[in-house]
Protein backbone atom coordinates (compact mmCIF):
# COMPACT_ATOMS: atom_id res chain seq x y z
CA UNK A 1 0.00 0.00 0.00
CA UNK A 2 2.59 2.55 0.54
CA UNK A 3 4.56 1.78 -2.62
CA UNK A 4 1.34 2.73 -4.52
CA UNK A 5 1.33 5.59 -2.10
CA UNK A 6 4.57 6.57 -3.06
CA UNK A 7 4.07 6.16 -7.12
CA UNK A 8 0.52 8.13 -6.70
CA UNK A 9 2.85 10.95 -5.15
CA UNK A 10 5.61 10.77 -7.47
CA UNK A 11 3.17 11.50 -10.25
CA UNK A 12 2.06 14.64 -8.46
CA UNK A 13 5.28 15.83 -7.96
CA UNK A 14 5.95 15.79 -11.61
CA UNK A 15 2.78 16.92 -13.16
CA UNK A 16 3.25 20.42 -10.39
CA UNK A 17 6.89 20.51 -11.42
CA UNK A 18 6.04 19.57 -15.36
CA UNK A 19 2.97 23.18 -14.71
CA UNK A 20 6.05 25.02 -13.06
CA UNK A 21 8.40 24.14 -15.75
CA UNK A 22 5.84 25.71 -18.31
CA UNK A 23 5.45 29.18 -16.02
CA UNK A 24 1.55 28.65 -16.41
CA UNK A 25 0.40 29.64 -12.81
CA UNK A 26 -3.25 29.43 -14.20
CA UNK A 27 -3.44 25.67 -13.89
CA UNK A 28 -1.27 25.66 -10.15
CA UNK A 29 -3.94 28.21 -8.36
CA UNK A 30 -6.91 26.58 -10.53
CA UNK A 31 -9.90 25.71 -7.89
CA UNK A 32 -7.65 27.35 -4.94
CA UNK A 33 -9.36 30.11 -2.94
CA UNK A 34 -6.38 32.44 -3.29
CA UNK A 35 -8.11 35.05 -0.48
CA UNK A 36 -7.14 31.97 1.57
CA UNK A 37 -3.39 32.30 0.77
CA UNK A 38 -0.44 33.85 3.00
CA UNK A 39 -0.22 37.77 2.34
CA UNK A 40 3.06 37.11 0.94
CA UNK A 41 1.90 34.97 -1.65
CA UNK A 42 -1.39 36.97 -2.67
CA UNK A 43 1.38 39.62 -3.33
CA UNK A 44 2.97 38.13 -5.58
CA UNK A 45 -0.34 36.88 -7.07
CA UNK A 46 -1.58 40.32 -7.66
CA UNK A 47 1.78 41.21 -8.48
CA UNK A 48 1.51 38.42 -11.57
CA UNK A 49 -2.46 39.81 -12.23
CA UNK A 50 -0.78 43.18 -12.74
CA UNK A 51 2.04 42.03 -15.08
CA UNK A 52 -0.39 39.54 -17.08
CA UNK A 53 -3.21 42.39 -17.10
CA UNK A 54 -5.89 41.00 -15.50
CA UNK A 55 -6.04 44.27 -13.80
CA UNK A 56 -9.16 43.28 -12.04
CA UNK A 57 -7.79 40.57 -10.45
CA UNK A 58 -5.31 42.05 -9.05
CA UNK A 59 -7.51 44.86 -7.17
CA UNK A 60 -9.65 42.05 -5.92
CA UNK A 61 -6.18 40.91 -4.36
CA UNK A 62 -5.36 43.97 -3.39
CA UNK A 63 -8.58 44.46 -1.57
CA UNK A 64 -8.51 41.53 0.20
CA UNK A 65 -4.74 42.26 1.13
CA UNK A 66 -6.14 45.63 2.92
CA UNK A 67 -8.50 43.44 4.86
CA UNK A 68 -6.82 40.71 6.28
CA UNK A 69 -3.20 42.99 7.10
CA UNK A 70 -0.12 43.71 5.85
CA UNK A 71 1.46 47.32 7.15
CA UNK A 72 2.96 47.89 3.88
CA UNK A 73 -0.20 47.06 1.88
CA UNK A 74 -1.54 50.87 2.29
CA UNK A 75 1.90 52.50 -0.40
CA UNK A 76 1.63 49.33 -2.30
CA UNK A 77 -1.86 50.33 -3.49
CA UNK A 78 -1.66 53.46 -3.93
CA UNK A 79 0.98 52.81 -6.08
CA UNK A 80 -0.77 49.83 -8.00
CA UNK A 81 -3.52 52.55 -8.74
CA UNK A 82 -1.32 55.59 -10.13
CA UNK A 83 0.05 52.34 -11.94
CA UNK A 84 -3.41 51.73 -13.93
CA UNK A 85 -4.23 55.75 -13.70
CA UNK A 86 -0.62 55.66 -16.39
CA UNK A 87 -2.27 53.51 -18.59
CA UNK A 88 -4.57 53.77 -21.97
CA UNK A 89 -7.98 53.41 -21.26
CA UNK A 90 -8.19 50.36 -23.68
CA UNK A 91 -5.42 48.44 -22.12
CA UNK A 92 -7.77 49.26 -18.54
CA UNK A 93 -10.85 47.98 -20.39
CA UNK A 94 -8.62 44.71 -21.84
CA UNK A 95 -8.08 44.48 -18.19
CA UNK A 96 -11.79 43.91 -16.92
CA UNK A 97 -10.92 47.09 -14.94
CA UNK A 98 -12.62 50.75 -16.76
CA UNK A 99 -10.96 54.28 -15.65
CA UNK A 100 -14.00 54.91 -14.03
CA UNK A 101 -13.35 51.44 -11.89
CA UNK A 102 -9.67 52.20 -11.28
CA UNK A 103 -10.85 55.72 -9.86
CA UNK A 104 -13.45 54.46 -7.45
CA UNK A 105 -11.20 51.86 -6.55
CA UNK A 106 -8.22 54.15 -5.86
CA UNK A 107 -11.14 56.10 -3.44
CA UNK A 108 -12.59 53.13 -1.89
CA UNK A 109 -9.29 52.13 -1.18
CA UNK A 110 -7.79 55.37 0.48
CA UNK A 111 -10.90 55.76 2.28
CA UNK A 112 -10.66 52.19 3.64
CA UNK A 113 -7.51 53.27 5.40
CA UNK A 114 -9.00 56.78 6.75
CA UNK A 115 -11.54 54.60 8.93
Amino acid sequence: MIFLDLIFLKNIIFKILYIIKRNNIQEIIKGSNVFSFPCYLQKKLLQYYELKGDFARAEDILFNLAETGGNDIYEYGINFFNRLLEKANNELSKGNLPRIEVEAGLKEFTSSFKA
